[in-house]
């Protein structure tokens, strides 16, 4: 079995931590405290990016509230600075971890 290159470990992990630049995820993920604003960013988790919905993890109804009735600006924020994605939904999910 081949070794793999320290570039090729560091790459695979990016991945599975959904960091990797080719990850749509990723670039939302970084800049989630600009699209949402800083209140939001620190009680929500973005989760995952299935078609064109944007899952989002709340540990809160409050906050999911407070997504819900930012939702339609937050998906115009997303498109305008990431096309590509044409994101047209966002689920909510409430935890009881943070």
């Amino acid at each position: 079995m081949k070794e793999k290159t320290t570039q090729e470990l560091l790459q695979n992990l990016l991945s599975r931590l959904n960091l990797d630049e080719a990850n749509p995820l990723s670039k939302v993920y970084r800049s989630w405290e600009s699209i949402v604003g800083s209140e939001l960013a620190h009680n929500t988790k973005l989760v995952d990016i299935k078609g064109k919905v944007l899952i989002v993890k709340t540990h809160h109804p409050t906050f999911s509230s407070m997504l819900q009735m930012k939702k339609r600006v937050i998906i115009e924020n997303i498109n305008k600075n990431y096309p590509e994605l044409q994101i047209n939904n966002i689920q909510i999910r409430i935890s009881s971890q943070k």
